[in-house]
């Protein structure tokens, strides 16, 4: 038999939910105690209640995310909301470090979610992590490039939602956006040069002459204390700013070491220090300030380990410990851009570390003293009590054993005042891996519990995990409940695959491919199994009553997956079979989860009889060493043997919502009250006519619901003289308007059940009511409301006149075997699909895209450079897309007179694309006379520097002694950005500076002399351009080249008054040097010079390469058009601020062949609304890059994939208008014209399976015809 790990008690939990949701069975049924571990430990976690034991309010610090935002709704306002984060820290404007994350792009889905502060980090403007740019280079970066680009955003934010003293909207209202952008200007030590604090106020200065108003956080350092120059320290960091008057107005430092948890408050310590002991004399005569100053608001914006990101029971320490200082932090970034740091299991769903921080997000009122008898790195937690609730909360976790919560002086509060016994529960969210999503943590005791004479409250918790979270509440208990009467249920029987039997070809193995996680995180060598093709894994289970069961399979897929070549990553899912007991074998997907390493969930239902079973796992065809991994097997009791998955079913209870104290409201209107006979739970509430949502009141219920669909609502409500209630779905921190039904009530002296029908999306939904009524509770139920949705296959929503542009592939994970490829983005005419829909009423309805994106964009050693992708969505031809007057680039007519190729391997031929200039006829050679009569080539300068050869055969190209050509590739024909002259072995025999050199005879005029560079080998990063001539001023240009980078410098150079030589002619030496050990030249092109127009000086080339726009016209509204560097245009879609947007981003969804979905909402009319969908080209990504320049190379746009369309409205009043909404459900069919449309002819309804409408088919296998 396997080694399995069993929790507390014998698996009785009744299912509420197809995934991952769990209910209660009376300890009388459970037939038994299962036995504790043997010899397990036992550890105590005491909280004190005593009011006077108050830590102050709690703040909700720890919810910070580093890059847990990719792009605008990438995760959904949904999965932040809940989480009442406060601090975001991500890519700054205009930056090319990584692909996604910038600061402009996503901080209106951070701030909209309830955030306040988006910290951007300056320096990732550049290509690649450690800056090594000079602090000159970054001031001036800063100043032309940074800085412009975030003055044009404020002003276009204040612009649509004002600012706090004059609002606009709710949002401007409770947001001063010069406070809630900041920027990060080092990160690190870098670039911080070889004095820190020097480099801190220029950058300071340099930011504030632009944006005055600017706010700055730093010293930002990899450790308190550390990542300073040499003998500087914070010490003399916060003095050196005190006496400059460049404090900072954040204060950052990382807290990355598990050692972190006990040494953080020490480190606030020290800093406290540091801060009382600052000489504040210079300080506060700049600011006509008197004594010491406030202390900034500090934050970790950095914290945790990489193996504990997404790991419940490791992080509810981190949390706490952040709590415990008042301070705010974020979550680092160690694996993708888009899940939050590894709690979100897609866009719209939670994994079991989503709900530590969302029951972290539920905590109201104020902290309580916590101890643990553990070691600091084990057992800790956060303890509130809200008086107004009546409601004690104590999150723990991190031990592995029985743990008991001892709350001391429960009867010194209000709420427990003289109670002789209370009502606990405890509820247990696990690790489901990084993409696991976890529907609902599972109730593992509930009951009744007595008082002792002290007035303290012990709970024993049996076996816990430590990778696991626990929450424990305490809520008054009702009269007729009695003492000692407690229920036990369990999260599941776990069982290791590295625990379990296995062929040859599989292997067990420590998995150390960063990233990583697994259950069995505990230094042993076999923590996985490596399941090639053909490798063979047995589970043994052991079953104790008959039943249904979820097999939850937690593993990793890497197979395709290429983090270091953008160019050959192409991710695909796999296929195992699972076959119970020796029986048939069943073929399923496992879909990919973007790195072997980074663990999902495969959930397969089985009924089982009790007793021992086995589970053979095989792996299918082209799976590799080392790509799919398997971690562990939970096991979890479902229902009846027999009974089916039970429908989705759950009851929120009303005094356990979230009382709304939203934009600016620092109190909350709603109350739990126990006065009315006859309510659930602990009581229900008033209080919600007080104040509405809209004004930041009523009540909030996370909702998290398997599928996309319509549910069943019924409120549990109390008036005695009649009233209304409404219900909002997909309201935000700020938007607080989005009603979907208003229920009445009729008048009644005892509590009555009334309803809706509403549309929710798979996954979190947030749900808010008000009204004129007293609420005992929310129940929500699958319904049967199929009819209500259209399905629009997305290859029926071809136009006709594009079918033959549009790509259609195949894919078994499409609804119907085929979906349309990715549709490039144009700024003027792109293809597009459109779908035609005859809504009965206008209104809001909900649209629900099945989509897919695989593509990375640049490289990495450990963040996997995803990307996401957008669509435009226009409404009967409402555009909000800015309308360019673009312009062909046209053909560069002047004249060339010399083309040269350095270092091609025959000059006697030219490369396709090239020509030879009218002056030179080879591409290259040493300097003398050509065919032409006219001398060029490369100029020998010294001495002992002669011409030579490769002495590879067939090689025609020139050499010297010190100035070779690249012998790597021996072949005619290459780009001449490929081959290349450099600096060989100066460095080495002393030459200073090194130097590649031309020269040319030339009439006298005026030329441009165009000459690229390249840095290979990462030696020759800063050249300086020289043009010489006798009798003329030298021409100079610096140059800044990245590791690996090309580019090209042009400049123009007057030989008029050059002395001229015995043939009448001007000599120009071209030549390139450098300090570096070597310098790369490329390629020379000396063309006629033509003075530009005005209107030329004015163009600037789009990011397609192709078109060009003249910022001197009338550029389109809302957006900016600056510069990411010197001649390289940044196009900003103020998009990115509005309220309304018609412009989506779909997360990466790691496989072309997974179809994820997401939900949009649209406003139609009633009757035919025309809806089309396209990429209109106004994002920007690149990629590249170095050190100490950005990335400027652009990747083109593309929509993502797509599979299918649905459109449901979003709500039903009365079910009984079903009937009108199901002629809606019909199989769109084209129309001549090959547009496909939805019908509504009455009495001809087609029913839409649910397998068709609300899940996504799996991929079986890779079809695609062309990538």
């Amino acid at each position: 038999m396997t080694k399995k790990s069993k929790l507390m008690l014998k698996l009785t939990a009744l299912s509420a939910a197809a995934v991952l949701a769990f209910g209660l069975l009376p300890a009388s049924s459970i037939g038994g105690v299962l036995k504790a571990a043997e010899n397990a430990e036992a550890a105590t976690l005491t909280v004190d209640l005593n009011p006077k034991a108050s830590t102050g309010d709690i703040v909700h610090g720890a919810a910070g995310f580093l890059y847990g935002v990719s792009s605008e709704g990438v995760p959904t306002t949904n999965t932040i909301v809940p989480l009442k984060s406060k601090i975001l820290v991500t890519k700054g404007a205009v930056g090319t470090e990584h692909p996604y994350g910038d600061a402009l792009d996503v901080a209106k889905t951070f701030l909209e979610s309830g955030g306040q502060q988006v910290q951007m980090y300056n320096s990732n403007y550049y290509g690649v992590f450690g800056v090594t740019a000079t602090m000159d280079r970054y001031c001036k970066d800063l100043v032309n490039y940074i800085c412009p680009a975030v003055v044009a955003w404020k002003e276009a934010w204040n612009e649509e939602h004002g600012t706090p003293d004059d609002p606009k909207d709710a949002i401007g209202a409770v947001i001063d956006i010069d406070e809630a952008i900041v920027y990060v200007p080092i990160n690190e030590g870098t670039p911080a040069g070889f004095d820190f604090s020097l480099s801190w106020r220029k950058y300071c200065e340099a930011i504030r002459s632009v944006d005055p108003g600017a706010h700055i956080a730093g010293p930002n350092s990899f450790y308190y204390d550390l990542a300073f120059t040499a003998g500087q320290n914070m010490e003399s960091f916060i003095q050196y700013c005190a006496d400059y008057n460049c404090v900072p107005d954040v204060i950052t430092w990382h807290e990355l070491e598990t050692s972190c948890l006990k040494d953080m408050s020490n480190h606030m310590e020290r800093f406290k220090e540091v801060w009382e002991k600052t000489d504040w004399t210079l300080y506060n005569e700049a600011n006509g300030t008197e004594g010491i100053p406030e202390i900034p608001q500090v934050c970790f914006n950095e914290y945790a380990e990489m193996a504990y990101c997404g790991v419940p029971g490791r992080l509810v320490n981190w949390i706490s410990r952040i709590e415990d200082e008042k301070v705010t932090g974020c979550l680092p970034f160690w694996h993708q851009a888009n899940n939050l740091n590894d709690l979100a299991a897609s866009a719209n769903e939670g994994n079991g570390a989503w709900w530590l921080y969302k029951w972290y997000g539920d905590m109201s009122g104020v902290t309580q003293t916590v101890e643990s008898s553990t070691e600091y790195d084990l057992l800790y937690g956060v303890s509130t009590m809200d008086e107004s609730k009546k409601l004690s909360t104590t999150l723990f976790g991190g031990f592995t054993g029985d743990v008991t919560v001892k709350l001391e002086n429960v009867t010194k509060t209000k709420a427990f005042r003289g109670a002789d016994k209370v009502h606990i529960r405890v509820e247990e969210t696990m690790f489901t891996g990084f993409h696991g999503a976890l529907d609902e943590p599972p109730v593992i005791i509930e009951g009744t519990y007595e008082v002792a004479s002290d007035g303290s409250v012990s709970v024993t918790v049996e076996g816990t995990r430590f990778e696991n979270a626990y929450r424990l509440t305490v809520v008054q208990a009702t009269d007729d409940e009695v003492a000692g009467e407690v229920t036990y249920s369990s999260s599941g029987d776990v069982y290791e695959a590295e625990d379990a039997d296995t062929s040859l070809l599989a292997s067990k193995t420590d998995a150390n491919t960063s990233p990583y996680y697994y259950m069995s995180q505990s230094g042993e060598f076999a923590r996985a199994v490596d399941m090639p093709s053909g490798a063979e894994l047995t589970y043994t289970i052991d079953i104790d009553e008959d039943g249904l069961y979820r097999l939850d399979f937690v593993y990793g897929n890497g197979q395709g997956t290429d983090r270091g070549n953008m160019a050959t990553h192409d991710p695909v899912n796999v296929t195992q079979s699972f076959s119970l007991d020796g029986g048939e074998a069943v073929d399923e997907v496992m879909k990919s989860t973007l790195w072997q390493t980074m663990t999902g969930i495969k959930s397969i239902y089985y009924d089982l009889d009790k007793g021992e079973h086995t589970i053979k796992i095989v792996s299918g065809e082209g799976i590799g060493n080392g790509m799919v991994y398997h971690d562990f097997l939970r096991v979890t009791y479902i229902g009846e043997y027999g009974g089916g998955v039970p429908e989705y079913s759950k009851t929120f209870e009303a005094e356990q919502g979230d009382f709304n104290k939203l934009v600016g409201n620092e109190d909350s209107t709603v109350l739990t009250e126990t006065k009315l006979e006859g309510y659930s739970g602990s009581g229900y509430i008033t209080g919600l006519a007080d104040r509405s949502v809209p004004e930041g009141g009523g009540v909030r219920f996370t909702v998290v619901v398997p599928e996309s669909a319509m549910y069943d609502f019924t409120l549990g409500v109390h008036s005695e003289e009649g009233a209304k209630v409404n219900i909002y779905v997909g309201n935000t921190a700020v938007t607080l308007d989005n009603i979907v039904t208003t229920i009445d009530v009729g008048a009644s002296q005892d509590w009555q059940n009334v309803g809706a029908v509403i549309f929710l999306e798979k996954g979190i939904n947030v749900v808010d009511i008000d009204g004129t009524a007293e609420l005992d509770y929310m129940r929500l139920s699958a319904g049967d409301y199929l009819d209500a949705s259209t399905v629009f296959e997305a290859e029926d929503c071809i136009p006709s006149e594009l079918k033959d542009s549009i790509e259609v592939l195949d894919s078994d994970g499409a609804s119907g075997g085929k979906y349309v490829a990715g549709m490039a983005g144009s700024y003027e005419t792109p293809d597009y699909l459109e779908l035609i829909y005859n809504a009965p009423k206008a209104g809001t309805y909900a649209l629900t895209v099945y989509h897919s994106n695989e593509d990375i964009a640049g490289t990495h050693g450990y963040n996997i450079k995803i990307i996401d992708k957008y669509a435009v969505f226009e409404v009967n031809g409402e555009s909000m897309s800015p309308q360019f007057d673009v312009q062909d680039i046209p053909e560069d007519t002047r004249t060339v007179y010399y083309f040269v190729d350095c270092g091609d391997h025959d000059p006697s031929t030219v490369s396709e694309g090239d020509e030879f200039g009218i002056l030179n006829t080879v591409t290259d050679r040493i300097y003398g006379e050509d065919e032409t009569g006219y001398s060029w080539g490369v100029e020998i300068l010294l001495d002992n520097e002669y011409e030579s050869s490769s002495g590879v055969a067939g090689d025609k190209a020139v050499y010297t002694t010190y100035q070779r050509t690249l012998t790597e590739n021996v072949k005619d024909g290459q780009r001449k950005e490929s081959t290349f002259r450099y600096a060989h072995n100066q460095y080495e025999d002393g030459i200073d500076p090194r130097y590649v050199a031309y020269k040319f005879e030339l009439d006298p005029g005026k030329y441009d002399v165009t000459v690229g560079f390249s840095n290979t080998w990462g030696n020759g990063s800063e050249p300086t351009l020289h043009l010489i001539s006798d009798g003329i001023d030298e021409v100079t240009e610096e140059v800044v080249l990245g590791n690996g980078e090309q580019l090209e410098r042009s400049v123009a150079v007057d030989l008029s008054g050059a002395e001229l030589n015995e043939n009448g002619r001007a000599e120009l030496v071209v030549k390139a040097t450098t300090d570096t050990p070597s310098v790369q030249v490329t390629y020379i092109i000396i063309r006629e010079y033509v003075e530009p127009t005005e209107a030329e000086e004015n163009i600037y080339v789009m990011p397609n390469g192709t078109q060009s726009i003249d910022i001197s016209q009338n550029l389109p509204e809302d957006v900016y058009v600056g510069e990411l560097a010197e001649d390289v245009i940044w196009i900003m879609d103020f998009r990115s601020v509005k309220n309304e947007t018609n412009r989506y981003f779909f997360r990466n969804s790691f496989s072309d062949d997974t179809f994820d979905e997401k939900t949009i909402y649209v406003d139609l009319v009633e009757g035919e609304n025309t809806i089309k969908i396209f990429n209109d080209n106004s994002w920007n990504v690149t990629f590249g890059g170095s050190t100490e320049t950005p990335a400027t190379e652009y990747l083109e746009n593309y929509t993502p994939n797509f599979d299918k369309f649905v459109i449901t409205p979003v709500s039903l009043n009365d079910p009984g208008e079903l009937p009108e909404y199901s002629l809606l459900n019909q199989r769109p069919e084209a129309d001549s014209d090959g547009v496909p449309v939805a019908a509504a002819t009455a009495g001809i309804v087609i029913l839409v399976a649910a397998a068709v409408i609300l899940i996504t088919v799996a991929a079986r296998s890779r079809k695609k015809t062309s990538k």
